[in-house]
Protein backbone atom coordinates (compact mmCIF):
# COMPACT_ATOMS: atom_id res chain seq x y z
CA UNK A 1 0.00 0.00 0.00
CA UNK A 2 1.45 3.16 -1.28
CA UNK A 3 2.57 5.96 1.41
CA UNK A 4 -0.14 8.33 1.98
CA UNK A 5 -1.81 10.50 4.73
CA UNK A 6 -4.92 12.22 3.61
CA UNK A 7 -7.64 14.28 6.25
CA UNK A 8 -11.24 14.41 4.85
CA UNK A 9 -13.97 16.63 6.70
CA UNK A 10 -17.60 15.93 6.28
CA UNK A 11 -19.67 19.26 7.94
CA UNK A 12 -23.67 20.47 7.96
CA UNK A 13 -26.23 20.32 10.01
CA UNK A 14 -28.09 16.60 9.54
CA UNK A 15 -26.16 14.13 11.94
CA UNK A 16 -27.99 11.19 10.64
CA UNK A 17 -26.41 12.11 6.98
CA UNK A 18 -22.99 12.91 8.20
CA UNK A 19 -22.67 9.24 9.64
CA UNK A 20 -24.06 7.46 6.38
CA UNK A 21 -22.18 9.46 4.02
CA UNK A 22 -18.74 9.29 6.32
CA UNK A 23 -19.38 5.58 7.25
CA UNK A 24 -19.80 5.15 3.20
CA UNK A 25 -16.34 6.67 2.77
CA UNK A 26 -14.86 4.72 5.61
CA UNK A 27 -15.76 1.23 4.36
CA UNK A 28 -15.33 2.06 0.82
CA UNK A 29 -11.69 3.01 1.71
CA UNK A 30 -11.37 0.19 4.43
CA UNK A 31 -11.90 -1.90 1.77
CA UNK A 32 -8.61 -0.73 0.03
CA UNK A 33 -6.94 -1.54 3.05
CA UNK A 34 -5.94 1.95 3.72
CA UNK A 35 -5.30 2.66 7.20
CA UNK A 36 -8.42 4.62 8.31
CA UNK A 37 -9.75 6.42 11.45
CA UNK A 38 -13.35 7.96 12.24
CA UNK A 39 -14.64 10.29 14.28
CA UNK A 40 -17.85 11.56 13.90
CA UNK A 41 -18.70 14.62 15.88
CA UNK A 42 -22.42 15.03 17.29
CA UNK A 43 -23.98 18.66 16.64
CA UNK A 44 -22.88 21.54 18.54
CA UNK A 45 -25.13 24.61 17.66
CA UNK A 46 -22.34 27.64 16.63
CA UNK A 47 -23.81 31.41 16.47
CA UNK A 48 -27.64 29.75 16.65
CA UNK A 49 -26.25 27.21 13.78
CA UNK A 50 -26.57 23.33 14.67
CA UNK A 51 -23.11 22.09 12.72
CA UNK A 52 -22.27 18.33 13.02
CA UNK A 53 -18.55 16.93 11.08
CA UNK A 54 -16.80 13.92 10.48
CA UNK A 55 -12.74 13.67 10.37
CA UNK A 56 -11.63 10.71 8.33
CA UNK A 57 -8.16 10.20 8.39
CA UNK A 58 -6.16 7.84 5.94
CA UNK A 59 -2.75 7.29 6.42
CA UNK A 60 -0.76 8.22 10.07
CA UNK A 61 -3.31 8.79 12.61
CA UNK A 62 -1.55 12.23 13.77
CA UNK A 63 -4.07 15.03 14.79
CA UNK A 64 -5.07 17.82 12.68
CA UNK A 65 -3.44 20.50 14.12
CA UNK A 66 -5.70 23.27 12.25
CA UNK A 67 -7.79 23.45 8.68
CA UNK A 68 -4.39 23.85 6.88
CA UNK A 69 -3.71 20.56 7.41
CA UNK A 70 -6.92 19.25 4.93
CA UNK A 71 -7.09 17.84 2.08
CA UNK A 72 -10.32 18.09 1.61
CA UNK A 73 -14.62 19.05 2.76
CA UNK A 74 -17.26 17.96 1.85
CA UNK A 75 -19.75 20.13 2.57
CA UNK A 76 -23.87 19.35 2.87
CA UNK A 77 -24.29 23.39 3.65
CA UNK A 78 -23.05 25.81 1.01
CA UNK A 79 -23.55 28.94 3.99
CA UNK A 80 -21.23 26.68 6.51
CA UNK A 81 -18.80 25.71 4.16
CA UNK A 82 -18.67 30.06 3.57
CA UNK A 83 -18.37 30.52 7.05
CA UNK A 84 -14.78 28.45 7.47
CA UNK A 85 -13.68 28.92 4.43
CA UNK A 86 -10.88 31.58 4.96
CA UNK A 87 -9.12 29.12 7.00
CA UNK A 88 -8.60 26.66 4.44
CA UNK A 89 -5.64 26.49 2.54
CA UNK A 90 -6.61 27.40 -1.24
CA UNK A 91 -5.19 23.73 -2.54
CA UNK A 92 -7.85 22.25 -0.08
CA UNK A 93 -10.87 20.36 -2.16
CA UNK A 94 -14.16 21.87 -1.20
CA UNK A 95 -16.98 20.24 -2.34
CA UNK A 96 -20.39 21.84 -1.55
CA UNK A 97 -24.29 21.40 -2.18
CA UNK A 98 -25.33 24.30 -3.62
CA UNK A 99 -29.09 23.25 -3.90
CA UNK A 100 -30.17 26.41 -2.05
CA UNK A 101 -28.60 29.65 -1.43
CA UNK A 102 -29.41 33.18 -1.75
CA UNK A 103 -26.42 35.80 -1.22
CA UNK A 104 -29.00 38.61 0.07
CA UNK A 105 -30.38 36.01 2.79
CA UNK A 106 -26.51 35.32 3.82
CA UNK A 107 -25.19 39.17 3.82
CA UNK A 108 -28.98 40.59 4.15
CA UNK A 109 -27.96 42.48 0.81
CA UNK A 110 -28.59 42.74 -3.16
CA UNK A 111 -25.50 44.22 -3.36
CA UNK A 112 -24.19 43.20 -7.21
CA UNK A 113 -20.67 43.89 -6.34
CA UNK A 114 -21.23 41.72 -3.31
CA UNK A 115 -22.43 38.67 -5.83
CA UNK A 116 -19.45 39.23 -7.59
CA UNK A 117 -16.67 39.29 -5.00
CA UNK A 118 -18.31 35.96 -3.42
CA UNK A 119 -18.31 34.62 -7.10
CA UNK A 120 -14.78 35.56 -7.11
CA UNK A 121 -13.48 33.91 -3.68
CA UNK A 122 -15.17 30.95 -4.05
CA UNK A 123 -14.36 29.96 -8.23
CA UNK A 124 -12.55 26.99 -6.85
CA UNK A 125 -15.75 25.32 -4.42
CA UNK A 126 -17.22 22.98 -6.99
CA UNK A 127 -20.89 23.24 -6.20
CA UNK A 128 -22.97 20.35 -6.86
CA UNK A 129 -27.01 20.92 -6.94
CA UNK A 130 -27.61 18.46 -5.42
CA UNK A 131 -31.47 18.45 -5.14
CA UNK A 132 -31.38 19.58 -8.95
CA UNK A 133 -29.35 16.44 -10.15
CA UNK A 134 -31.41 14.28 -7.85
CA UNK A 135 -34.84 13.19 -8.28
CA UNK A 136 -35.57 11.66 -4.92
CA UNK A 137 -39.52 11.38 -5.56
CA UNK A 138 -38.68 9.71 -8.84
CA UNK A 139 -37.38 6.74 -6.18
CA UNK A 140 -40.56 6.04 -4.73
CA UNK A 141 -40.52 3.95 -1.31
CA UNK A 142 -36.69 2.94 -2.23
CA UNK A 143 -35.85 6.62 -1.43
CA UNK A 144 -31.61 6.87 -0.27
CA UNK A 145 -29.64 10.14 0.07
CA UNK A 146 -29.71 12.70 -3.08
CA UNK A 147 -26.15 13.44 -0.91
CA UNK A 148 -24.39 10.24 -2.42
CA UNK A 149 -23.65 12.60 -5.42
CA UNK A 150 -20.93 14.06 -3.39
CA UNK A 151 -19.59 11.46 -2.94
CA UNK A 152 -19.53 10.69 -6.29
CA UNK A 153 -18.28 14.31 -6.89
CA UNK A 154 -15.40 13.56 -4.94
CA UNK A 155 -14.13 10.55 -6.30
CA UNK A 156 -13.91 12.22 -9.39
CA UNK A 157 -11.80 15.01 -8.16
CA UNK A 158 -9.69 13.55 -5.07
CA UNK A 159 -8.16 10.41 -7.15
CA UNK A 160 -8.23 9.00 -3.66
CA UNK A 161 -10.49 6.49 -4.43
CA UNK A 162 -12.38 5.03 -7.28
CA UNK A 163 -16.00 4.19 -8.13
CA UNK A 164 -15.73 0.40 -7.61
CA UNK A 165 -14.35 0.84 -4.87
CA UNK A 166 -17.64 2.50 -3.51
CA UNK A 167 -19.89 0.42 -5.31
CA UNK A 168 -18.37 -2.62 -3.71
CA UNK A 169 -19.77 -1.32 -0.34
CA UNK A 170 -23.47 -0.15 -1.50
CA UNK A 171 -24.58 -3.63 -0.39
CA UNK A 172 -23.89 -2.63 3.13
CA UNK A 173 -25.78 0.49 2.92
CA UNK A 174 -29.26 -0.82 1.42
CA UNK A 175 -31.85 -2.63 2.19
CA UNK A 176 -32.82 -4.13 -1.28
CA UNK A 177 -31.54 -4.52 -4.84
CA UNK A 178 -33.46 -1.33 -5.52
CA UNK A 179 -32.03 1.09 -3.14
CA UNK A 180 -28.19 -0.55 -4.21
CA UNK A 181 -29.23 0.69 -7.75
CA UNK A 182 -30.32 4.53 -6.27
CA UNK A 183 -27.16 5.04 -4.79
CA UNK A 184 -25.26 4.03 -7.53
CA UNK A 185 -26.83 6.25 -9.50
CA UNK A 186 -26.65 9.12 -7.06
CA UNK A 187 -23.39 8.63 -7.01
CA UNK A 188 -22.92 8.51 -10.55
CA UNK A 189 -24.77 11.64 -11.30
CA UNK A 190 -22.01 13.79 -8.75
CA UNK A 191 -19.30 12.12 -10.54
CA UNK A 192 -20.75 13.12 -13.78
CA UNK A 193 -22.09 16.35 -13.13
CA UNK A 194 -17.85 17.24 -12.11
CA UNK A 195 -16.60 15.63 -15.42
CA UNK A 196 -19.21 17.55 -17.58
CA UNK A 197 -18.65 20.79 -16.19
CA UNK A 198 -14.97 20.22 -16.49
CA UNK A 199 -15.79 19.15 -20.58
CA UNK A 200 -17.32 22.56 -20.65
CA UNK A 201 -14.62 24.53 -19.58
CA UNK A 202 -12.46 22.94 -21.42
CA UNK A 203 -14.74 23.47 -24.87
CA UNK A 204 -15.10 27.05 -24.11
CA UNK A 205 -11.37 27.98 -23.26
CA UNK A 206 -9.69 30.26 -25.93
CA UNK A 207 -6.38 27.94 -25.07
CA UNK A 208 -8.06 24.96 -26.28
CA UNK A 209 -5.84 22.68 -28.98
Amino acid sequence: MENINYNLILNGSDFKEIKYLSKFLYFSLKSENFNVSLLIKPASNISNYSLTYAVIKVGKFESISCLQNIDAVISLDYQSTLNYLPYINENTLVISDYSAFNVCDYWLTNNDEVSEKLNEKTANIYKIPVKNIIDTDAMGKNKVSAYNSLIGAFIAKSNLIDLDSVFRQTALFSKNDAEKKNVIQAVLKGYDYVLEGESDSLSQSPHKP
